[in-house]
Order: structure tokens, then sequence, then C-alpha cells
């Protein structure tokens, strides 16, 4: 499993309450982002950057990977240098998990 996958996986292992794991597995993002001084990339939006207007497959294909990972919030938090995206993305998707049960 690639190393990204692999770590969600295990964050949201962390929590019995999937709720809380949803919010635990953002915030431990949010505090990776700020660790790291907004240094760690992410490579599917570097890779859609790249190829939006000369490669249909892979715009497409970074396109599934970028809506499927919350990737607006990770963006949104590395350009301002707040992880308070990142952390609100992770709320939003916890009370939609606690409205769908």
């Amino acid at each position: 499993m690639p190393k990204t996958p692999a770590l969600v996986l295990a964050l949201l292992e962390e929590r019995d309450d999937p709720v809380d794991a949803v919010v635990h597995a953002f915030d431990s993002a949010a505090r990776d982002l700020v660790a790291s001084g907004d240094a760690d990339g992410c490579p599917a939006a570097t890779m859609a950057l790249d190829v939006v207007d000369t490669n249909e497959a892979l715009r497409g294909a970074a396109a599934d990977v970028v809506a499927a990972w919350v990737e607006g919030a990770f963006l949104l938090a590395r350009t301002t240098r707040d992880p308070e995206p990142m952390r609100s993305a992770g709320r939003t998707r916890a009370a939609q998990l606690a409205a769908a049960r």
C-alpha cells in the first residue's frame, strides 16, 4: 500500500469512534504540515498543475485523487501557512459522518 493511504488508515485506527478518528486524522495532518514548515508537498497536486492543459488522462487521474483527498483544504493550508483549513475539513467530514449514523 502506498505511504499516504497506509498513514491515513493507521491514524483512523488510533480511535475507536469513527467520528473522533476522522477529526484525529485531520488534526494530525495539520500538525505534520506545521512541523514540516509547509515543505512537504502533495505529489498529486504538483502533477495535476503540471499536466492540466497537456495530458487529459493524467489530468483526470489527478482530479480523482484530489477529490478523494480533500485536497482543497490541504492546498489552502499550505498556501496560507495556516493549519486551520485542515482542521476545519476534518470537523466537516466528522459532522457528515455523525449525521449519517
